[in-house]
């Protein structure tokens, strides 16, 4: 068996190849200086990273949207990207925005599953797992986020990303009531914060995350490039050394690996 190739294209975004299926995470293609404004007076800004080339990233069958209205996760080259695949799923409030723009996705909560067809036979199974995007009563500045467990034949286990969310009690919940865990976890990180609120897992929070589902490996993204995020690399890798989280992968910047 062929193991599927994944691809770190910078932030959150992936693109993993499963059987003649090109599924892209969470796209991000303009490359630097992108500005993102909330609000009046709080900002952040892309402030490292190149273009996407066409060319690298080719055709999209499947994009994967943990959320669409944070600009390190949707920005205009991943909107246009989006609009070309042939299946998008993301949340219901994403979906909503997104048919403006003349996309219909197919719009998961948590649990809910839908499949995807595969050329060498059977299904890519992707089920939406709870997310929450910041601390406890901050829903209305950052809005929902998903994350999405993928199985397939061809991968080695189920593969868990977390899309943009904190390691709290309900994921940990719902963890617990699948009674199962995932082969490979793609967390992401990088302690995004604003305005002193945190709105991404840092260090410790993916070491508790690791230790709850021990995951044969896990993988880092959204770490760099932007400027809320407080933990870049060397940051993020030092915090999980320092708790001797094991199976820890770090993908290199666009070069396809094996799954």
């Amino acid at each position: 068996m062929t193991l599927p190739r994944i691809t770190h294209l910078g932030t959150a975004t992936l693109v993993i190849d499963i059987d003649r299926l090109r599924i892209v995470t969470d796209p991000v293609l303009d490359g630097a200086g992108t500005v993102h404004r909330l609000f009046p007076g709080i900002e952040y800004r892309h402030v490292s990273g190149d273009p996407v080339q066409a060319n690298l990233l080719g055709k999209a069958d499947v994009v994967l949207l943990s959320h669409d209205n944070h600009l390190d996760n949707l920005d205009a080259g991943g909107l246009e990207l989006t609009g070309r695949a042939r299946i998008v799923v993301t949340h219901a409030a994403g979906a909503a925005r997104l048919r403006r723009h003349g996309i219909d996705p197919v719009a998961l909560a948590p649990g809910e599953r839908h499949d995807v067809p595969l050329a060498a036979g059977g299904t890519l199974r992707v089920t939406a797992t709870p997310g929450r995007h910041g601390p406890p009563g901050t829903l209305w500045l950052t809005g929902p986020v998903i994350g999405f467990l993928l199985e397939a034949p061809s991968l080695p286990g189920p593969l868990y990303i977390t899309g943009d969310t904190r390691w709290y009690s309900g994921l940990a919940r719902w963890w617990q009531g699948r009674g199962e865990v995932p082969h490979t976890v793609i967390a992401h990180a990088g302690a995004a914060r604003l305005r002193g609120l945190r709105f991404s897992m840092n260090a410790r929070e993916v070491a508790g995350m690791a230790a709850a589902l021990a995951p044969k490996q896990l993988i880092p993204v959204h770490y760099g490039e932007w400027s809320h995020f407080r933990e870049g690399q060397e940051a993020l890798r030092k915090g999980l050394e320092a708790r001797e989280v094991a199976n820890v992968r770090w993908l290199p910047l666009r070069s396809p690996e094996r799954l």
